[in-house]
């Protein structure tokens, strides 16, 4: 979901595992030089999603690095089927009331716009739970712990999935 942390968190864990980062919403929005919400909102969102899409899939071709999706992404199973087969898929959670008060005074989601953002959030982190529930490992971003150690028992669980995995 948007204001979980993706972004932020991603940058850090990239840091932590000496890997690039990379946010496949910052690549479309480069590469069509307009902004998600104008893109949504010139083209709609099918296009976006297929822009989506093939970026990761792009993407994916590359090993050894940290990759933060749009929030609605991994609800797409072609765009699941990408990631899983070739990462670790992680699901970053937080409550809608948290996702509320980190993205409040933003602009720019398309999927929010018009009133009642609160009940948008809640309703679709709920359209979008049975999917993120399809990823291989979980974090709650809003638990309380500082940064420092939610980096370093991400980068513990990973490191651990990743062993198993192979």
């Amino acid at each position: 979901m948007m204001g979980v942390g993706k972004t932020y968190l991603g940058s850090r864990l990239a840091t932590a595992f000496s890997v690039e980062f990379i946010d496949t919403d910052k690549i479309i929005e480069n590469s069509e030089s307009l902004t998600i919400t104008q893109i949504f909102a010139n083209q709609g969102e099918q296009y976006f999603r297929n822009l989506e899409y093939h970026t990761i899939k792009n993407i994916l071709k590359s090993r050894g690095m940290v990759v933060a999706v749009g929030g609605g992404a991994y609800t797409f199973k072609r765009n699941r089927e990408i990631i899983d087969d070739i990462g670790i898929s992680i699901w970053l959670d937080a409550e809608p009331e948290t996702i509320f008060r980190r993205i409040s005074g933003e602009g720019n989601r398309p999927l929010l716009e018009g009133d009642n953002t609160l009940l948008k959030i809640r309703t679709l982190r709920e359209q979008r739970k049975n999917d993120y529930n399809k990823s291989m490992l979980r974090f709650q971003t809003d638990s309380g712990i500082s940064t420092e150690d939610l980096v370093f028992r991400m980068k513990d669980q990973i490191s651990t999935f990743a062993a198993d995995k192979v």
